[in-house]
């Protein structure tokens, strides 16, 4: 994600390899989902996602992304 930490909004560009159901979710430290950021059928190619970021706390986020079954997470910080 850019920039990181987050302010005010960030950036996700993420890659999809093969079709079908896909989330991109913001998880707090715990794990706890907080927001969905794109859910629906996916397909291949190359996406970005801007979202805001102002209604959350300080502190380290994660963005998990399932697609059929393959999952990738990574890390975030946002801070104020």
């Amino acid at each position: 994600n850019v920039p990181n930490p987050a302010m005010s909004e960030s950036k996700i560009t993420y890659s999809l390899d093969r079709s079908g159901p896909m989330k991109l979710s913001l998880c707090d430290a715990l794990g706890t989902p907080v927001k969905t950021l794109v859910e629906g059928d996916g397909h291949p190619g190359t996406y970005c996602v801007v979202f805001d970021v102002s209604d959350l706390r300080s502190g380290v986020y994660y963005y998990r992304l399932d697609c059929s079954g393959a999952v990738q997470a990574r890390a975030m910080s946002i801070m104020r």
